[in-house]
């Protein structure tokens, strides 16, 4: 899924500073794409086990999701009529803004390297 205005990222702040990724956000419009894509049943988001994240430089990232905890914030809500629904990221996986930021800026260089004669 491609980071942006549908699907929006949520951070740990230490001293000031986004740090580890806690959550991925699907909008209610996303949700709907990707059931009306075919890709999942309403049911299906909770059995979410992973989600690949498209950066600014197109770098696919995998994230681990943790369906005890998703199913558990989820649960008595129906997820299309309270807001964004969210993902919540595996406790022993560790992303940092930093991380996913460094590899866009690092892959843009590389493409700017490669455009110059």
């Amino acid at each position: 899924m491609t980071v942006g205005k549908e699907v929006t990222l949520t951070f740990t702040r230490k001293k000031k500073k986004l740090d580890r990724l806690v959550s991925v956000n699907l909008s209610v419009n996303k949700l709907y794409e990707l059931m009306n894509n075919g890709l999942v049943d309403k049911d299906g988001f909770l059995e979410i086990s992973r989600v690949s994240l498209l950066t600014r430089s197109n770098f696919k990232t995998t994230v681990v999701i943790d369906n005890v905890k998703t199913k558990a914030n989820c649960e008595g809500k129906d997820i299309f009529l309270d807001g964004d629904f969210q993902l919540f990221v595996e406790e022993s996986q560790y992303i940092s803004r930093d991380d996913l930021y460094v590899l866009s800026r690092k892959n843009r260089q590389t493409y700017e390297k490669e455009l110059r004669p």
